[in-house]
């Protein structure tokens, strides 16, 4: 594979590349300042995402037509984004185009398992970010474990940033909807800064993968691993949310907050009450009502009952418009059993609070449902109402995981430095 072109430095050592990663070469510390500038945006934009996203479904009168719009405008963004790399990667071979096409091809796969246009934005977003760590690190510290080190400096800032929506008091001070911090949103970002981290190391700035790092090079990715473990740690345990899966024989897999004794209790002792609320926000705005009103940090049983409601009847409106194609009948079938598995939990478990919410499903509805559900032979069914709680380990196996991983860490920050600094007098002088 042919190099990219090089330059040389002002002391004629160390090679620099003339690429969209590098550009001019700014101090270390003028780096970072615009690294901070650029996550700031980033929160910055947190607060008003969801009246961005309300807007444009008022414009275009449905949900499904946001979605066009984030495709329009993501479809620009990476079209702008692969002319300014292929005008840097044409002269450099045709293994360079085949990395190009996978990494964009992964993009495009995880940005099509998405159905919230905020969340294609917010995943390119985090894809930029991973390559201004990178084009930060390697101010002092270019070789072969840059990339590691930017990735773990782009992922802790993630972490921040769910941090900010966890605390999000803009929902106190000037009405917007109160937002929750998930480290399953951490890990999406860390998907998008690690495909960004490949796209410097295979192609923007192969020539680092060939430098042996340094002992300062391998105390610094030491350092920056153990903050983002330790954030991880503190992140989970101050903001996740925990709880439990759930396995009907009819049903099928659902997940709460809450246990199967607390759903019963309170179905039976305030269920009529909580139906009540529901038939009275019946014309109150789904977002407004589960992000501001009744958050699953604030009332977990009555946001979880909203949310499969909208679940149930979001699937059924899909069904009904889809059931008048012939071509799409499996389709539609699909979207019967999803609304139909939904109204199952409903009934099985919130079945007081469903009944005095007024938003039972009639029988001819229903009986609708349970063709679909013949149709396909009772396929296995899993919500995905909570689906993002934890509910495979607990607050204390990560305060027990904690002081094991930084320990591990140390040692093995201490057993790199002194490998490199074998490695580097080893290596032939010039």
């Amino acid at each position: 594979m042919r190099a990219l072109p090089l330059t040389l430095t002002s002391n004629g050592s160390q090679p620099s590349l003339t690429d969209p990663v590098q550009g001019r070469r700014p101090s270390p510390t003028i780096a970072w300042i615009e690294v901070g500038a650029y996550a700031l945006v980033i929160f910055a934009t947190l607060p008003v995402a969801p009246y961005i996203t309300d807007f444009f479904e008022r414009l275009f009168g449905n949900e499904e037509a946001i979605g066009g719009v984030a495709t329009v405008l993501l479809a620009l963004i990476g079209a702008w984004a692969l002319v300014r790399v292929v005008r840097q990667v044409r002269a450099a071979g045709a293994a360079n185009f085949v990395w190009l096409m996978a990494i964009a091809a992964a993009y495009a796969a995880l940005l099509a398992r998405m159905e919230v246009p905020a969340e294609k934005v917010h995943f390119l977003e985090y894809g930029f970010l991973g390559l201004g760590c990178y084009r930060a690190w390697r101010r002092s510290d270019r070789d072969a474990i840059t990339p590691f080190a930017a990735l773990l400096v782009a992922y802790t800032i993630g972490l921040v940033d769910e941090s900010v929506q966890f605390l999000s008091p803009w929902h106190t001070w000037w009405g917007f909807p109160k937002r929750t911090g998930e480290i399953q949103d951490a890990v999406t970002n860390l998907w998008a800064i690690g495909l960004a981290q490949l796209l410097a190391w295979r192609i923007l700035d192969p020539s680092a993968s060939r430098i042996v790092p340094s002992p300062r090079s391998v105390r610094h990715l030491g350092s920056a691993a153990a903050v983002a473990a330790a954030a991880t740690c503190v992140f989970i345990l101050w903001t996740a949310e925990f709880g439990y899966r759930y396995s009907d024989p009819v049903a099928g897999t659902f997940y709460s907050r809450l246990t199967l004794e607390e759903l019963r209790r309170i179905d039976t002792e305030e269920g009529r009450e909580r139906g009540a609320i529901l038939d009275r926000h019946r014309e109150t705005p789904y977002g407004e009502f589960v992000n501001k009103l009744y958050t699953a940090l604030d009332d977990p049983h009555m946001h979880e009952v909203r949310v499969h409601i909208f679940r149930r009847d979001r699937y059924l409106r899909k069904r009904n418009g889809a059931i008048v194609d012939p071509a799409k009948a499996d389709q539609a079938h699909h979207f019967g059993v999803v609304s139909q598995r939904e109204d199952d939990i409903l009934r099985t478990y919130f079945p007081q609070t469903l009944a005095a919410s007024g938003q039972a499903l009639p029988d001819e509805w229903r009986a609708w449902l349970d063709q679909s559900d013949q149709a396909l032979g009772h396929p296995p069914y899993a919500s995905a109402v909570s689906n993002r709680i934890i509910v495979s380990f607990t607050r204390i196996h990560v305060a027990l995981v904690l002081p094991i991983g930084l320990l591990v860490i140390a040692l093995s920050t201490v057993v790199g430095a002194r490998a490199a600094t074998a490695r580097r007098e080893r290596a032939p002088t010039k």
